[in-house]
């Protein structure tokens, strides 16, 4: 934009000067031709009057020469004061032209003076209005920073003071409802049952009840004795069909109640008795006590095949850094557990199972596609999310300034980071 300014500016100035000399050449053209003229017309004036002067006035003759003589050295006089005066005014014009020429190119240097000064200062003006505004949005940025980190933490406390207030309050009555809940279930289920006695006639004279009672009368012996082979038989299958499946051992004897137990009322109940070896039982059917069968849990003596593998590593508390995935839950191992002693319990047999978890020395591991993973227990800790990425943080700076800086940016609560500090000491040794 400057250059074409500029240039714009210089050509004005060669077309004023240019307009200057044609009107200056124009001029001295004019003024010569009408001299040129005036001259002529005298020349042809002064040969016709001496003509005439010699044809009409012959004796005249030197007389009128002599005048027209004078009347042409006056005619050459004036024509030499026209030149004179064009010849001026030829050199005013010049003069003219040449000042008008220098005044527009004295015009055209301070127009090209004022506008790369002016281009100059807008550039100025331009670079401190960009310094100013770049400063200004950094000011922004890190006042909007702040904010939002004091906004997290806000939230953060809020979400604490809110479970903490759950805690405290809805909790407790939560679990006096529920515990209201249970005891009309009770009586509902204890009302059933007394109708269901009545109706059975359970606890009247000649009958036997769950837990004893009257002596058996003569026609229900038997009875009993008749429907007894049938019954044991009924419980045998039961008993062999729900071990196979490894019901729990409560569950088995619901059903042999519900199905077994209610057809036929001479018998008492039916109960498992623990054997020496963890996980298993003998049933009994208690009406004279006839025992059915053997039963075993999986929560003992169970051998894994193919044998279960170690916890992911992700679970030890120095393996984590700040690209490890967080779950919802996270529970850490300390250092100082012996993971590859329980694995080996687990996998030889020796540990209660119950489903899909196993009991092994205090500590209760889970299963999940042939690989175990620590739930509770000694030395082990459970993390959410917040407290899991803290965690991978102070593993990476330790106790310092920059790992509060960093936890103060992504709105870490203070109970978060408490409970990750506590868990990064255990994984230090507890220092």
């Amino acid at each position: 934009m400057k250059t074409q300014f500029a240039q714009k500016t210089v050509n004005f100035a060669k077309a004023a000067g240019q307009r200057a000399r044609g009107l200056v050449t124009a001029l001295h053209s004019r003024i010569g031709g009408f001299v040129n003229g005036a001259m002529q017309r005298a020349r042809n004036v002064a040969n016709q009057g001496r003509g005439l002067l010699g044809k009409v006035m012959g004796p005249f003759m030197g007389m009128a020469t002599k005048a027209f003589d004078a009347v042409q050295s006056r005619v050459s006089q004036a024509v030499n004061m026209v030149k004179t005066a064009a010849q001026r005014g030829k050199d005013v014009a010049l003069k003219v032209g040449s000042k008008i020429a220098d005044t527009t190119r004295k015009a055209g240097n301070l127009l090209k003076d004022f506008t790369q000064s002016a281009i100059q200062k807008g550039r100025q003006a331009l670079q401190t209005a960009k310094q100013w505004s770049s400063q200004q949005i950094k000011t922004a940025t890190e006042l909007g920073s702040r904010w939002v980190t004091q906004a997290r933490k806000r939230v953060a406390d809020l979400v604490g003071n809110g479970v903490k207030l759950a805690k405290e309050k809805a909790i407790p009555f939560i679990k006096q409802k529920l515990g209201g809940v249970k005891h009309r279930i009770k009586d509902f289920l204890q009302d059933k049952w007394n109708r269901l006695k009545e109706k059975l006639e359970i606890n009247k004279p000649g009958k036997e009840g769950p837990k004893g009672g009257a002596k058996e009368t003569p026609d229900t012996a038997a009875k009993k004795a008749a429907e007894l082979p049938a019954a044991i038989a009924q419980a045998k299958a039961i008993t062999k069909a729900n071990d196979a499946v490894d019901t729990p051992v409560p569950a088995l004897l619901g059903v042999l109640n519900a199905s077994v137990k209610s057809r036929y009322s001479w018998i008492k109940r039916f109960e498992a008795r623990p054997k020496a070896s963890p996980g298993h039982y003998s049933v009994h059917m208690i009406a004279s006590d006839h025992e059915i069968g053997n039963y075993t849990t999986r929560g003992g003596g169970h051998i894994p095949n193919p044998p279960l593998r170690s916890p992911n590593r992700r679970h030890n508390i120095n393996s984590v850094d700040q690209k490890t995935v967080a779950k919802e839950m996270n529970t850490m191992i300390e250092p100082g557990v012996d993971v590859a002693g329980d694995v080996a319990a687990i996998n030889a047999g020796r540990a209660t199972r119950d489903g899909n978890t196993f009991i092994v020395n205090g500590r209760t591991y889970g299963m999940h596609d042939g690989i175990l993973y620590p739930i509770s227990g000694p030395g082990f800790h459970q993390l959410d999310r917040g407290a899991f990425k803290a965690l991978g943080v102070y593993n990476t700076f330790g106790d310092t300034p920059r790992a509060a800086e960093i936890l103060d940016k992504i709105g870490m609560s203070e109970a978060q980071r408490q409970t990750a500090l506590n868990v990064w000491k255990a994984g230090q040794g507890g220092k």
